[in-house]
């Protein structure tokens, strides 16, 4: 039998302490939700103890987080247009910050000096337009960057630029790290900046787009003040990936690699290793990092189809620990898909990390893609597992953040379906007392005034709540969403009632109403009929004295007319450089009406030869396209 030494067991007794400490801490408890009229969509922690930031109809919104809830949001105008998808907002802990979005023809950038409280006027840093990728860090000294993807439709291709600042400074003259590419659906940009200023980006670029699976990937360097390095090749078989930069000028690049996770270091100054495997056959395409005090790291990850989500916890002495596994892999996988949708800036991905001070790690995730779930990870074991929010909203946001003091906390919201941006923001604060869910409101379902429809018009279904609730309705394939703030009436709206009948039909079709108080988990169950019938489609019109004209500034003017009134449909209008192209090119959108007669500009058409006007009912089941050559 081997023999223990004292010296041996000290260690271990040591970091037993350390980490069951923490297991005993209060679970997060959460506090009542705050109703906002609008501008809470993209919310996201900026990496200030408990600092959060969100659209608003202005630009962007910060606001801190505290036990007693959430403070009052500082408005930063990045206006004056409005934003073409979210801010990217990052601060430091000594007051340092930079907000940057993207408008239909700007990148616009406010900064935050360090020990200020309040933002400085935004300013422009480039002009472009189709930006749909935007990244920013900021330094404890107030050096930043802003790195953005701009999207070129006709030809269909990609850059990347970047544009600096050092501390005291203005941005400067915007950097191109790629220049324009043929988009084969590689995209990527993500940058740090270290406590000296010193910028790390890494950039995925789609020089070879045969090149498996997500194209050529590099790491470039900076120091403040000074041109990038050449560019330094990454692996390419790197899938999702997480780019981060801690306290003491470490970065760590943590990504999905084939069926594991791994994660990559780079000292101050020096270059990316190899890759270090954290965990096998776990298929991740989210993965996040964040960083604690001491050295202390995370590195995260979760496949959203397969729920599978795992931790791994670095030490600055002795690296990073063997994976905690969350959730466990399936027994049947599926590998991560690649590629990008080119959309406006998009919100963070519904997943996140935090670190606490103790070195605990938080990790949150949906579950199902609904449920919300946080998990504790102390050491090397899952310490505690929480579930937040109501069953009947999916959460938004998600957002696991340290506030002040220490105390661990989770942000999200909830978006009303019913609209375009999240309409509740929640918040969970470890020690705090969770407040008691109501009591699920008695409904009533009332009959429709219209039950004869065409399968593309709307059912409108009068549901009476005794107290404030949300609602799904369930008619057959087709589902609505309500809700009221108090006792009332919410008319929920299902698109296509009537599409599961023939022509014709008249027929009882069940429907199931889904009910809970706001923000709760308990769900009634109220079951009716309604009595439907199916109206025919309108008459189909046809494309008539279709005209495509060049006009100055890269501008071409389409109009058209049609045969009849053009209701239930939509237009699809494409400039494009050959004439087969299927809604390639620049094109636009126009929804038809009671009018027969209709005009639109395409703007970035200097390539264009030809135009197309294709004209297709609300069903797709009915076209008609015109093609004509622009001269």
């Amino acid at each position: 039998m081997p023999v223990t030494s004292c010296a041996w067991r000290l260690p271990l007794l040591l970091a037993a302490l350390v980490f069951t400490a923490p297991a005993a801490a209060a679970p997060l408890g959460e506090r009542p939700f705050e109703r906002v009229p609008g501008g809470s969509a993209c919310l996201a922690p900026t990496g200030a103890p408990g600092e959060l930031s969100r659209r608003s109809p202005r630009g962007a919104e910060v606001l801190v987080a505290a036990a007693g809830g959430l403070g009052r949001p500082t408005v930063v105008p990045l206006g004056p247009l409005n934003l073409d998808g979210c801010p990217r907002v990052v601060s430091d802990a000594g007051g340092a910050a930079v907000a940057a979005g993207a408008t239909a023809r700007e990148v616009r950038v406010a900064l935050r000096e360090p020990g200020g409280t309040t933002f400085g006027a935004p300013v422009t840093v480039a002009s472009a337009r189709d930006v749909f990728e935007l990244s920013v860090a900021v330094s404890p000294r107030g050096d930043a960057i802003v790195a953005w993807t701009e999207w070129q439709s006709l030809p269909q291709r990609i850059r990347v630029r970047v544009a600096r600042r050092v501390t005291g400074g203005a941005f400067g003259a915007p950097e191109e790290l790629v220049p324009w590419r043929a988009h084969n659906g590689v995209t990527g940009v993500q940058v740090g900046l270290a406590p000296d200023g010193e910028a790390v980006v890494v950039v995925r670029d789609p020089v070879d787009a045969d090149q498996p699976p997500h194209g050529r990937m590099l790491a470039l360097s900076a120091r403040a003040g000074e041109p990038f390095g050449a560019p330094a090749d990454l692996p390419a078989t790197l899938g999702a990936y997480a780019l981060g930069v801690g306290p003491d000028g470490r970065a760590l690049l943590a990504a999905s690699q084939g069926s594991g996770a791994v994660v990559l270091e780079r000292a101050p100054g020096g270059a990316f290793g190899a890759p270090q495997t954290l965990a096998d056959g776990v298929h991740p395409d989210h993965v996040a990092v964040a960083f604690g005090v001491g050295g202390r790291a995370v590195v995260a990850w979760n496949a959203w189809g397969e729920g599978t989500t795992g931790a791994a916890l670095r030490n600055a002495a002795t690296g990073f620990a063997p994976a905690v596994t969350i959730v466990p892999p399936p027994r049947m996988q599926f590998g991560p898909s690649a590629g990008a949708d080119l959309l406006r800036v998009r919100p963070l991905p519904l997943f996140g990390a935090a670190l606490a001070p103790d070195g605990r790690a938080s990790v949150a995730w949906l579950e199902r893609g609904r449920r919300l779930v946080l998990a504790t990870v102390a050491g090397r074991a899952v310490v505690e597992r929480q579930r937040f929010g109501g069953a009947l909203r999916v959460p938004e946001g998600v957002s696991p953040l340290t506030l002040a003091g220490g105390r661990r906390a989770l942000a999200w919201t909830n978006r009303d379906q019913l609209s375009v941006a999240p309409t509740r923001v929640h918040l969970a604060v470890e020690g705090a007392s969770a407040v008691r869910a109501p009591a699920t409101p008695r409904v009533t379902v009332a009959g429709p005034r219209r039950t004869a429809l065409r399968p593309v018009q709307t059912l409108s279904i009068p549901i009476r709540c005794s107290a404030a609730c949300d609602l799904t309705v369930q008619l057959g394939k087709q589902t609505g969403f309500g809700s009221v703030p108090r006792a009332g009436t919410a008319n929920v709206r299902i698109l296509g009632a009537t599409g599961a009948l023939r022509p014709g039909q008249s027929s009882s079709v069940p429907l199931v109403v889904r009910s809970s108080a706001p923000g709760s988990r308990d769900v009634a169950r109220t079951a009716a009929r309604v009595q439907l019938r199916r109206l025919p489609m309108l008459p189909f019109p046809r494309l008539r004295d279709v005209r495509a004209r060049r006009l100055s500034g890269d501008r071409v003017e389409v109009t058209w007319r049609t045969t009849r009134a053009a209701r239930e449909t939509a237009f699809f209008v494409t400039a494009s450089s050959t004439r087969g192209a299927d809604r390639e090119g620049v094109y636009d959108i126009v929804i038809g009406s009671r009018r027969r007669s209709y005009r639109v500009v395409l703007e970035n058409t200097a390539l264009a030869r030809w135009v197309r006007v294709e004209l297709e009912d609300d069903l797709g089941a009915r076209k008609h396209t015109v093609t004509v050559p622009l001269r």
